[in-house]
């Protein structure tokens, strides 16, 4: 289904939803896929890999950054089908609220889910980047179509600048996992205070290495004497012919740059056409590469508009009680 889905991404793959189920759900959660079925010659038309915390419906999206069912349902008929989604959604007492994040923008889901339910709610909650590239050049900064003259120049220049590095493209089809390298960079970017130890966790990091073991990722990583300097998590999406930059290590920025570098090269020599730099918008990517922007929502659905302010009264108690408890802990914990 992810393969005839044309709105499906690399994180509906089945490895993905399993890994990301099996090593990030809390004590409680409880998995609730629903597969919508309708004719007779279809095994299911569309599934939600969902489940349900705390009587909340979410989606099968621990650390993924595109959330959106998987749905070849025909369009003369996809409205009746999201009509029974939700109506089943809203006739099971055990669910309070759905709540989808990260949703791309080109999801019919957002129509569909505005249009039904007792009180819905969708706003805009990240953006993603694109960088698309030109057939016509037969060099890889200048294929960005996006760059002006004057950034392919500068980037050209930190690209050949410092000490020529090496790259390797490990593909768990023929390569062993590169464990000691990952581990090496996670570690500089905790030291250097680039990224917090309990992000860098050595969970999170075994679950890109089970998630390459099952052949869902990619890892492209650079060498400057023989040293990792940078690596990216890759993730390819066939539906746009682009490859997804999903996960960034890096001893410096310079390092960073010079491997996407590499990268661009890659993607030419394959006529892959966009480079997807997924969530997360930075300065450095706007100034530099004046890339698409798209946005990615949040969907939430209460059953009546009393529910929603409810949830707000709650949410904005338990804000205020934050700082408050946090003080009473820390006072606790000195005695």
């Amino acid at each position: 289904m992810v393969a005839q889905c044309a709105t499906s991404t690399p994180y509906q793959q089945h490895s993905l939803c399993r890994l990301s189920w099996d090593m990030w759900k809390n004590d409680g959660d409880e998995l609730y896929i629903i597969c919508h079925h309708k004719k007779e010659e279809w095994p299911a038309d569309a599934i939600f890999p969902c489940y349900l915390r705390n009587g909340e419906l979410h989606w099968i999206d621990f650390h993924c950054d595109f959330d959106c069912p998987l749905d070849v349902t025909p369009q003369n008929e996809r409205y009746e089908m999201y009509a029974e989604v939700v109506e089943h959604i809203q006739g099971n007492s055990a669910i309070s609220m759905v709540s989808f994040g990260r949703v791309p923008q080109y999801s019919p889901l957002l129509g569909y889910f505005s249009a039904m339910g007792g009180c819905t709610k969708i706003q805009a909650s990240n953006a993603y980047s694109v960088i698309p590239l030109l057939d016509s050049e037969a060099d890889a900064i200048a294929s960005i179509a996006t760059l002006v003259k004057q950034k392919q120049r500068k980037i050209k220049d930190i690209a050949k600048g410092g000490v020529k590095q090496t790259t390797k493209l490990y593909d768990p089809a023929a390569d062993s996992y590169p464990a000691t390298d990952i581990v090496q960079l996670a570690d500089h970017m905790v030291a250097e205070g680039i990224r917090d130890a309990a992000y860098m966790s050595s969970h999170f990091l075994s679950f890109f290495q089970r998630l390459y073991e099952a052949g869902a990722i990619k890892v492209l990583v650079s060498y400057e004497e023989g040293t990792p300097v940078a690596s990216f998590f890759l993730l390819h999406d066939a539906h746009r012919n682009e490859l997804i930059e999903w996960v960034l290590l890096y001893k410096h920025r310079r390092y960073n740059l010079q491997l996407m570098v590499h990268l661009l090269g890659i993607m030419k020599e394959r006529g892959i056409a966009r480079l997807n730099l997924a969530c997360g918008i930075y300065g450095y990517k706007m100034l530099n590469f004046h890339p698409e922007v798209h946005c990615v929502y949040s969907v939430r659905m209460w059953r009546t508009h009393a529910d929603y302010r409810r949830h707000e009264l709650r949410t904005l108690l338990r804000g205020a009680l934050r700082p408050f408890t946090y003080r009473l802990t820390r006072l606790l914990k000195r005695k």
